[in-house]
């Protein structure tokens, strides 16, 4: 199969220079006499249909993963943890096996993507190690070039005659495909000839150079297990978290008819006078399958978090793996202090309940299921690693004077918070927050519910979002941590969507070029756009973004 790949790539080298765009599946979304039509386009690599055409051989796969087509493996699903622990004990091995020392570097994920091996790159028994690796069926070697898809270059028979280069697979199953993106990448660490040190191929965050004596192993713990780092590695440092981080998620499903049935009812005997603006609208219990994507964010990007709660009215999605280990679903009664108020149709009221989950941890990421992770991240993202919270602040401004009714709720809610923080250590808020997921403490919450326990109480008994509501799970809970120093402001690469906006259509094509941090898919319904096309733009730009099903989907 190695000479059938290498015979492709030279023949596309005799054609011509290798052409490759990164590709992109773009969603094209119009409403034409009421038709909606969903339109895909793709941009090909020159190299990898020439390696498709030669290669494809008896028992093996043609898969096509970061706009590439490549021969690859069929296997049975595994997480992306899991492809990418069985590459690292694979790598490791292999350079185990030639003698040569090798150690994985931490990474913010808590699951290591770094391999340094103290060898040149012209090393033979580095060479017969690749070798080695790449002689598994969908296996391949090539330098690094974060132009191209997957951010390498076309693949290669040997050793790249550079210090740094990528292992991968290339991988299918039933509903996922691994390829170049889920590689490890190897570090070739020279030795000085003067004192011994070992010389990092690129800068990191750890060592600059590593003298004789610090030259031990460790075993650094990870998100899959110990695997081998340096000593000086394996020790945490002052700045990283060490804590354990939970993820809650509120979730509803608006087109559940006994839903719709009560939520009627509650209407009947509700005073509209109190409600805030678009308490009561269809589209904001619309939903298109935003809570698979973002839990497939989640699984990709954020290995690390400890363990999820799904918060729901005694509704559970049909997709849902409820015997998964690391997934609870709680219903609404299970945390409510006065039951005689529910059901509840407010966010803000479900919002001051999340403290009471049993068994949450004290540090927790609150998710809408409308929020989705761009790109690997970090607990240091939510959390500075002596527990403080980091909130992110829009440019927006909360208006000036009291809640008025019909206005927007997060305006409302962001007039109470300046309030009662006014109130309690004579500070002013003046910004929002971003729809971003928030760092918070049960014992923040739990502080607040006990000092403002009028304003908490009335939220919570709220059946609608009403003007008097606060958020104790959003802007109150993070201006009163920044105002009593258990939280500071922070960065975020972040980009907010309307996808009910006549200009969605061009915002969701450019999310697909820029890895945002965060993203944020709000269906406002504020524009009156066809549900038709809000929900086929969604659910095309979220299928595109996250093809991989995630472990916590009924196989």
């Amino acid at each position: 199969m190695r000479q059938q790949v290498g015979r492709a790539v030279r023949l596309t080298r005799h054609l011509g220079k290798v052409t490759t765009r990164l590709a992109r599946k773009i969603v094209r979304v119009s409403d034409t006499k009421s038709e909606v039509q969903l339109e895909w386009t793709r941009q090909r690599t020159a190299y990898s249909d020439a390696v498709a055409r030669w290669t494809a051989g008896p028992g093996e796969k043609i898969v096509a993963v970061d706009g590439r087509r490549l021969v690859g493996s069929g296997q049975t699903y595994r997480t992306p943890a899991e492809h990418r622990l069985g590459l690292l004990r694979l790598t490791l091995g292999a350079f185990e096996a030639q003698g040569l020392t090798a150690f994985v570097l931490p990474h913010r994920t808590r699951l290591p993507r770094t391999v340094a091996v103290v060898a040149a790159p012209d090393d033979p028994a580095l060479a017969r190690a690749v070798a080695q690796l790449t002689s598994e069926p969908g296996h391949y070697v090539a330098a690094l070039d974060s132009r191209l898809p997957g951010g390498v270059a076309v693949p290669q028979r040997g050793v790249p005659a550079r210090s740094v280069f990528r292992l991968f697979a290339v991988i299918a199953g039933d509903g996922f495909a691994y390829g170049p993106g889920l590689g490890i990448d190897v570090q070739c660490w020279l030795t000085d000839e003067d004192d011994g040190a070992w010389l990092p191929a690129r800068k990191n965050s750890h060592v600059e150079r590593v003298p004789p004596e610090e030259q031990r192993l460790a075993p650094l713990a990870t998100v899959v297990g110990e695997l081998p780092t340096l000593r000086t590695m394996s020790v945490p440092s002052i700045t990283d978290v060490d804590f354990p981080v939970d993820v809650v998620y509120t979730w509803v499903d608006g087109s559940d008819e006994q839903w719709q049935r009560s939520r009627a009812a509650a209407l009947r005997v509700s005073d509209p006078e109190q409600f805030t603006e678009a308490a009561t609208a269809e589209a904001r219990f619309r939903q298109h399958d935003e809570l698979r994507y973002s839990l497939r964010s989640l699984e990709r990007h954020a290995p690390w978090v400890n363990h999820i709660w799904i918060v729901t009215a005694n509704q559970v999605p049909d997709w849902l793996d409820t015997d998964h280990p690391k997934v609870t679903v709680v219903s609404h009664q299970e945390i409510w202090s006065d039951e005689g108020t529910l059901p509840t149709f407010n966010s803000h009221a479900i919002e001051a309940h999340l403290h009471r989950i049993e068994g949450l941890t004290e540090h927790f990421v609150y998710f809408n299921d409308d929020v989705f992770l761009g790109r690997d991240c970090g607990p240091e993202m939510f959390f500075e690693g002596n527990g403080i919270q980091r909130l992110f602040q829009s440019r927006a401004l909360v208006p000036d004077g009291a809640p008025r009714p019909g206005e927007i709720a997060s305006e409302s809610a962001g007039k109470n918070a300046r309030a009662i923080i006014e109130d309690l250590v004579g500070r002013r808020i003046r910004t929002k927050l971003f729809h971003a997921p928030f760092a918070l403490r049960r014992s923040i919450s739990e502080e607040i519910s006990a000092r403002c326990a009028t304003e908490v109480q009335e939220t919570a008994r709220s059946v609608f979002r009403r003007m008097g509501d606060v958020t104790l799970s959003g802007a109150l809970h993070m201006y009163y941590a920044l105002a009593t120093g258990r939280a500071v402001t922070s960065r975020l690469h972040y980009r907010y969507i309307n996808v009910d906006s006549p200009t969605a259509d061009a915002r969701l094509r450019a999310l697909t070029r820029t890895p945002f941090a965060v993203f944020c898919l709000n269906d406002t319904g504020a524009h009156d756009t066809d549900p038709r096309v809000v929900d086929l733009r969604t659910r095309g730009l979220l299928a595109s973004y996250f093809p991989n099903r995630s472990s916590y989907e009924k196989k």
